[in-house]
């Protein structure tokens, strides 16, 4: 683990409060990556410490579960690229089966952390690269905030969602709004029954017009 130094900040959406440890030198962090010999597994694979902030798209996810919690009570929850993990911290609040995952360890640690600290402590964690998911595991709510940020991602992600889906599974997948992204949600319609739900959030005095995706299998 690079030398984090954490600062606490505290969140408070549609009534409920989180308190989340975010890092305070991310600047310092990505320095580190790139100070990386290129052969490097982090720097070769492009491991960009992305989860070291919380994300417009995270908000969004995390509000949405929220005003739908009723659709979260009992499930089983699986959460790709948890980051921070707010997401899975949200869903704990109404189901003892979530597993939040992200494929670096680091972003695990603190993601246990931020649970900790809300006195959560049914989460599991697991370490999943959703590129190259090849468990029998299936989950009935996939949430994933913000996880195809480049097209590199796109063609691979329709795949492995549905190897970690039941018939009857929901993935929510949210997004802020990228302009080379509505092709990507366009082409999950073919893979997908999709129906989109508008949910901007202002984040640091900046309004994203971020956007909650319900995945489903066609029957």
């Amino acid at each position: 683990m690079s030398v984090y130094k954490e600062e606490k900040i505290t969140l408070s959406l549609e009534g409920m409060t989180f308190d989340l440890l975010q890092i305070a030198n991310i600047d310092e962090v990505f320095d580190a990556l790139i100070a990386l010999p290129d052969a490097h597994v982090d720097k070769a694979d492009e491991r960009i410490p992305y989860w070291t902030e919380i994300w417009p798209s995270a908000l969004a996810l995390s509000v949405f579960i929220l005003n739908n919690k009723d659709r979260v009570k009992g499930k089983t929850v699986l959460e790709l690229g948890a980051g921070m993990g707010l997401p899975s911290l949200v869903a704990a609040s109404y189901t003892s089966a979530v597993v939040c995952s992200d494929y670096l360890t680091d972003a695990l640690i603190f993601a246990k952390k931020n649970a900790e600290l809300n006195g959560i402590l049914s989460i599991r964690y697991e370490c999943i690269d959703w590129r190259s998911y090849n468990s029998d595991q299936r989950y009935e709510l996939i949430l994933a905030s913000d996880i195809a940020y480049e097209k590199r991602f796109f063609e691979d992600l329709p795949g492995s969602l549905k190897k970690m889906m039941q018939p009857n599974s929901e993935v929510w997948l949210s997004e802020p709004g990228r302009h080379f992204t509505a092709p990507f949600i366009l082409d999950l319609k073919n893979h997908f029954d999709i129906k989109s739900y508008p949910l901007p959030q202002t984040w640091r005095g900046t309004t994203f017009q971020t956007s909650v995706h319900v995945l489903k299998l066609y029957t």
